[in-house]
């Protein structure tokens, strides 16, 4: 951007132009509203540009008759950062807007509640939501006639700090401190979804009911996070007591569910949006435990009381059917959504079908040492594959349902997973969906699922051909080749394809590395431990040191595991040296940092 853009003639019906009658001079003054740097602004934020987020506040900073940033402006940054799981910019931008004299508003505090929400720092969304609430601050004054309004500091998202500021009318009567709306409490209730908070959900939703607050969003919230704290029971008290029944009395009369006290105005906005995302939420739950009796009578008590089910209600217990390999089942209420609700499959339902009958080979057909039973699970597993991919073939015949990627991926996986191997079938399918202009043969989710799938055959011309196709591959993509070289036995070439992706990295070569993470080194290093020799050994702490010193990353619960169990009970030549000990006593150091709980 450069001052000069403001002139052209792009600029909104907000601003005013005014030309000038002066015959020397000859100048057009711009009048800029603040709505058109925010509307900039906003588009930036929503695509994740924040880098030319902060050059449209640059500009509007340097152009003259430009409005002052303000509480909106700052709302949105930190609307941005929050999207993008920032939280340290997110309290730069609070500290920033402190120092630039900005008094938050209460959009402005819902912002960051959101943003800390989407940081999963729940604790920290919570201080703030707790601030609000707190009466006691609200346009306080202290003894010598100056008002009292708390700050966010943002110093770790750990302290607030209480400022006084002068009022030249000491009888100004508006609140420094905002009256937190339904909007705050709401999204506070969001962030009791992520930890299952579900004690503070019912106290601040008691709250909102008592001060008239409640809304659908608190309904579908409330449930989302009984829900993801398997109280299933309270989530379907909630939907009695607070979702619009749509059921008629004797009389023909529609009965309502609500509360005598609920807000007339957003009752009649409820009338016409009877909650089905709380109760698809509540089925999905259900479904998600193996409780599928539940599910299917979340459905029909749905269908009762008139909230008539979506496509990701129906496709959420579809999935559940073809986990539990109901398939006749799912495909019948495929055909009943359609024929009963008049809501056609399209590739969401399909591919959610295709994932769940595929599944379950991943859980129970472990390899174990009885021929029989492999050759069982071996053959039913092969079945289930025939059986989708007569239904992809049913999906291409569909005119208004489109493969994807998703499908795609998910075919090749399963194909890769038989015994025996079906890989021809797997390279022919990419090579079909590339044809038709489905999807490209490059694209990154194929053609990693295509390298796992190579990699199970044994295929190393196939896994090296896949990630060559990648025009970017990404970490996930290159952890892929690194394990399929090891399972190939081709320890020495992934040892080698690491080596030089560090050198890219160390010449400042951008565009020739991948950065790697924990699964990188766990990969590599398991590989090398089953080797059992000292050799091996030196190599795997060499490769440790190298994860924490050159890229900074610190293992996980897995790679400790694996460290350890190679180090003390191997069976091996491993563990009985004095470099071997240093090497375990540092990971033992680096693992007190790990959360063991969980």
């Amino acid at each position: 951007f450069s001052d000069n853009n403001v002139n052209g003639s792009g600029s909104s019906s907000s601003t005013k132009l005014q030309a000038s009658n002066s015959k020397s001079l000859g100048r057009v003054q711009i009048n800029l509203d603040e709505r058109d740097f925010n509307m900039v602004l906003n588009g930036f934020v929503t695509t994740n540009q924040m880098s030319q987020a902060h050059r449209v506040i640059a500009l509007q900073v340097r152009t003259q008759h430009a409005p002052p940033l303000s509480p909106i402006t700052y709302s949105i940054l930190i609307k941005g950062y929050g999207k993008i799981n920032d939280v340290t910019n997110v309290e730069l931008c609070m500290k920033q807007s402190y120092e630039n004299g900005i008094i938050p508003d209460i959009i402005m505090y819902n912002s960051l509640i959101d943003a800390y929400v989407n940081c999963n720092e729940i604790d920290l969304a919570f201080d703030i939501f707790e601030f609000l609430r707190d009466e006691s601050r609200r346009g306080s004054k202290g003894s010598n006639g100056q008002r009292h309004r708390r700050r966010y500091y943002g110093s770790e998202g750990q302290q607030y700090l209480l400022r006084t500021q002068e009022e030249k009318d000491d009888n100004a009567s508006d609140d420094i401190i905002p009256t937190p709306n339904i909007r705050t409490y709401n999204t506070m209730l969001k962030g009791f979804v992520k930890n299952a908070d579900l004690k503070k959900a019912m106290k601040i939703s008691n709250e909102m009911r008592n001060a008239n607050l409640w809304d659908e969003i608190t309904t579908n919230t409330l449930v989302s996070v009984a829900v993801a704290s398997n109280e299933f029971t309270i989530a379907e008290s909630i939907l009695s007591n607070y979702t619009k029944n749509w059921s008629k009395d004797e009389n023909g009369r529609q009965q309502s569910g609500m509360p005598n006290n609920y807000n007339k105005k957003r009752k009649q906005r409820y009338q016409q949006h009877p909650n089905v995302e709380a109760y698809s939420e509540l089925l999905n739950g259900y479904a998600k435990s193996n409780k599928l009796k539940k599910a299917l009578s979340t459905l029909k008590m749905m269908r009762q009381r008139g909230v008539n089910p979506n496509e990701y209600t129906y496709t959420s217990l579809i999935n559940a059917l073809a986990k539990a390999q109901k398939i006749d089942q799912a495909m019948q209420l495929m055909d009943f959504m359609e024929s009963s609700d008049g809501i056609p499959a399209g590739v969401i339902t399909y591919n959610a079908l295709l994932t769940g009958m595929l599944e379950k080979y991943v859980i129970d057909g472990r390899r174990t040492n009885n021929d029989i039973e492999n050759e069982v699970h071996d053959s039913n597993f092969n079945s289930r594959v025939d059986r989708a991919m007569s239904i992809f073939q049913i999906m291409i015949e569909k005119s208004d349902v489109r493969p994807n990627v998703i499908t795609e991926a998910t075919l090749i996986d399963a194909l890769g997973r038989c015994k025996p191997s079906r890989i021809g079938e797997a390279k022919e399918l990419v090579v079909k969906f590339d044809q038709a202009g489905l999807v490209a043969s490059g694209n990154q989710r194929v053609a990693t699922a295509l390298i796992r799938a190579c990699a199970n055959s044994l295929d190393l011309d196939g896994i090296q051909a896949a990630y060559h196709d990648i025009h970017t591959p990404d970490t996930i993509a290159f952890n892929a080749l690194i394990e399929g070289c090891c399972r190939c036995g081709k320890v020495r070439m992934a040892l080698e394809t690491m080596a030089d992706n560090n050198d890219s990295y160390l010449n400042r070569d951008k565009n020739g590395y991948i950065s790697p993470d924990v699964v990188t080194y766990t990969i590599l290093m398991s590989a090398i431990l089953k080797i059992g020799t000292s050799s091996a050994s030196n190599r795997a702490l060499l490769l440790y040191k190298e994860m924490k010193r050159v890229w900074g990353i610190m293992p996980d619960r897995a790679l400790v595991d694996i460290i350890l169990t190679a180090m003390i009970s191997g069976g091996n030549s491993l563990g009985i040296n004095d470099e071997d000990a240093r090497f375990t006593m540092t990971v033992l150091r680096d693992a007190k940092h790990l959360d063991w709980k969980r």
